[in-house]
């Protein structure tokens, strides 16, 4: 087993024993909803959280109410995704391989330019603002060709004090948020 899937599996494990992960991804929630650039952003793509992610769908919640254009990941053939405009989480599926839910209809793909904010999943991270994702590299490769703003969430549990160790296709954030702490830009 590489480091990099050592790694991997020892942070999750952590985050899915995690306590009070509600109330922490209350305030991670919070944090990004006060930041200028959440206030900025017209169009926000976010994940839908799964398992024992950061759930975020009091961000969700917030941009319907403000009038945002919400956009949600569908997964593709060969690790690619398409941001998909919904109206709302209610006509969603868990079809796809992960069981992770995705708009019924996925037909209306947001160009990635009109996208002002990306709401980042994932399952380790660094003080350089490095990102690990699940090994897929479905948002390392959203992210080639657009200039939105990266925000990763993350428990505390998730970030590492040592840089990880990161490939050469794998994207920085701009920013990390976690319950007591902002990482670069936010």
């Amino acid at each position: 087993m590489t480091d990099k899937i050592f790694l991997r599996k020892k942070v999750l494990a952590k985050r899915d024993e995690l306590a009070n992960k509600g109330e922490k991804s209350q305030i991670i929630c919070e944090t990004v909803l006060k930041s200028n650039f959440f206030k900025k952003a017209k169009t926000v793509f976010v994940f839908l959280s799964f398992g024992s992610e950061v759930d975020t769908s009091l961000i969700l919640k917030t941009c319907f109410k403000q009038g945002k254009k919400v956009c949600v990941p569908v997964c593709k053939k060969d690790c690619m995704m398409d941001a998909v405009a919904i109206q709302n989480t209610s006509d969603m599926t868990y079809d796809n391989k992960y069981g992770i839910a995705e708009p019924k209809d996925a037909s209306n793909v947001v160009d990635k330019q009109d996208i002002d904010l990306i709401i980042v999943p994932g399952s380790v991270f660094d003080y350089d603002l490095n990102r690990m994702g699940y090994g897929k590299g479905y948002y390392d490769r959203y992210f080639v060709g657009t200039t939105a703003k990266r925000v990763a969430l993350a428990f505390d549990v998730q970030i590492q004090n040592e840089p990880i160790l990161v490939g050469e296709y794998d994207v920085k954030m701009h920013c990390i948020v976690s319950e007591s702490q902002i990482i670069g830009e936010l």
